[in-house]
Parts: structure tokens; sequence; C-alpha cells
């Protein structure tokens, strides 16, 4: 191939090949780091599910005595806030 216009210059080639061959790379860097980016994400949420679970079950396994402590303060916010209102309980 000649180079026409400047005739003491080696000929413009382009490297199809390099750049197809990078393109392809770039495209292989790319998936894996996104599945491995979608990989951790899953483990983050199922570490979430598992501490909201544990949470779940810890509020649910209430003592007695703390079921009482509720009620007792339930009884005297209701009396206070009957006292603020003038009636009388």
């Amino acid at each position: 191939m000649k180079n026409f216009v400047y005739p003491s210059q080696p000929p413009v080639v382009i490297r199809y090949g390099k750049f197809i061959q990078s393109c392809i790379t770039l495209i292989i860097i790319a998936m894996a780091l996104f599945c491995i980016i979608k990989a951790i994400n899953q483990l983050y949420k199922i570490a979430a599910k598992k501490k909201e679970k544990k949470r779940i079950d810890a509020d649910v396994e209430v003592s007695e005595e703390i079921k009482i402590l509720r009620e007792i303060r339930d009884l005297l916010a209701y009396k206070s806030s009957m006292a603020l209102t003038g009636v009388e309980v």
C-alpha cells in the first residue's frame, strides 16, 4: 500500500485486529467485574435477611417480666395523659 499524499511517509494502516482484541478484552473484564459485584451484593442481601430474621425472632421471645413492665408503662402513660386532660381515673 502506497501513501499518495506524502510519498516519503509510510502508509497509514489501521490495525483492526488489535482494536477488536482490545474491545473483546474490555467486554470480558467488564463482565467478570459485573458478576463479582452482583455476587457480593447477593451475599449482602442474604446477610441482611438473616440479621432481620434474628432481630424478629429476638422480639418474639419476650419474657413475661418484660410483658408486665410494658403493661405497667402503658398504664402509667394512659393515667398521665388522662391527668393532663382533666379526667379522673
